[in-house]
Order: structure tokens, then C-alpha cells, then sequence
């Protein structure tokens, strides 16, 4: 039986509950290649997106650059590249393969494919994985992953998740309690690039949805907690 997630609804689980996956400690002994990052771009990561935003001019569209050792693509509509760098702990000469498990509807490619270090060069080695979406739909998550494999011992996997778009507001009332539903002053769901947004009536008609008693008044949507708990005022 496939691992269940915990919370409700039930659901088989995936990378957003389980992560990257368990840790063996004998092979964290000699990982071959990490993703190496600079405290600093935690504390720039934070600033520009949840912080005060002070010095983020340069930082604008470099959201997707965090060297994570996973990737997450939210609102991909057409095309999007992410950069990340890796590190050789290893051998200092040690080639590595890319091999692609592309998220389902989305195109997925990695240049270089091949990564080769040689004694006396750089440790570091920088690629660019680029997702096209196949189709224009409002999707769901999907899921895939990018492995670095030397062929010999060494096998380093990432995550990588992506959800096609074609708005950045979507409404998607499945969550709404039945109790909730004729007075839908909290929805869920929304677009997770979503910021501002005015929700009018046409609006709810605009995205499809199904509302037995529509607010008699225009909504503002406003970011709460986060940018997927919307607050309507």
C-alpha cells in the first residue's frame, strides 16, 4: 500500500510530504556532489520575498535560483529556466550523467547534460534545467526528479516539482465546507504567485466557480498568512 499522508483529505503522499526521501548515513559519507550555498542567500531569499525587501532590485525574477537541492516551480505558463550548482566532494577526476524523470505535462531538458571534473579544475560546476509546458492548463502538482549519476558508486537525486498555469488567480472551491459555502468569506486555493487580486462577481463566473449563493457584494482579496489563504474583505 502506497504511504499515506497525514491530514485530511487523505491522499497518497508525495515530495511535498516526504521530501527528497530518507537519509542513508553510510552513503552521506561520500555523497559525491552537494549543492553548496552561502548562509548569506537564505537571509536575501527571505528579504525579497517575506521580509522587508531592501537590496532586492537585482535579486527580481531570481526567486527559482535559491541553490536548493530541489526545485519547485509553482506557475509555470510557458517557459521557465532554473540554474543551480553543484560540488564535487569526490574524486577529483569524475564525470557525471544527467537523468531526467520530467514532471507529467511538462517538458523538461539540462545543459550540460554531462558534467566531467578533472584534476587542477573547478570543483563547481553550474546547469540550467529548463521547463516547458506542454499544453496551456490550469494544473495541478507534478512531480519528477534530476539525478547526477557517475556510473560507479555515486547517485545524486533531487526532487522537482512543477504546476502549469494559466492564470496566477485561480479559485478552486473543493475545499470549502458545505456550512462554509453560502458565505465563502475564506477560500482556498488560490493561485500561489497570487498577491492582490479583486474579486468580483464576474469574476467568480470568469473562473468557474460553483457557488450555490454568490456574496450579494465585490470582494477584495487580500495575501493573509500566506499567499494560498486568501481573506476576502
Amino acid at each position: 500500500m502506497p504511504i499515506q499522508a497525514e491530514g485530511v483529505p487523505r491522499k497518497v503522499a508525495d515530495p511535498f510530504d516526504f521530501g527528497s526521501g530518507q537519509i542513508d548515513p553510510d552513503k552521506s559519507v561520500d555523497p559525491g556532489l552537494v549543492y553548496d550555498i552561502d548562509p548569506k542567500e537564505y537571509t536575501k531569499f527571505f528579504n525579497c520575498t517575506l521580509g522587508p525587501k531592501e537590496d532586492c532590485e537585482s535579486y527580481v525574477g531570481q526567486l527559482y535560483q535559491l541553490n536548493l537541492p530541489s526545485i519547485a516551480v509553482p506557475d509555470l505558463k510557458d517557459s521557465i529556466t532554473v540554474w543551480r550548482t553543484v560540488t564535487n566532494v569526490g574524486g577529483l577526476e569524475a564525470t557525471y550523467k544527467a537523468s531526467i524523470e520530467a514532471p507529467a505535462g511538462v517538458n523538461m531538458s539540462v545543459e550540460p547534460s554531462v558534467i566531467t571534473f578533472t584534476k587542477g579544475s573547478s570543483r563547481s560546476a553550474t546547469f540550467k534545467v529548463t521547463f516547458t509546458a506542454k499544453q496551456r492548463v490550469q494544473g495541478v502538482y507534478t512531480f519528477g526528479s534530476l539525478t547526477w549519476v557517475d556510473g560507479v558508486t555515486h547517485s545524486v537525486r533531487i526532487p522537482v516539482v512543477v504546476r502549469t498555469i494559466i492564470h496566477d488567480f485561480v479559485l478552486d472551491t473543493s475545499h470549502i465546507k458545505p456550512d462554509r459555502a453560502t458565505d465563502p468569506g475564506l477560500i482556498y486555493d488560490i493561485g500561489p504567485t497570487t498577491k492582490l487580486f479583486i474579486c468580483t462577481l464576474a469574476a467568480f463566473d470568469d473562473y468557474g466557480a460553483i457557488v450555490p449563493a454568490k456574496p450579494p457584494v465585490d470582494y477584495l482579496a487580500r495575501s493573509k498568512d500566506s499567499v494560498t489563504n486568501i481573506e476576502a474583505i
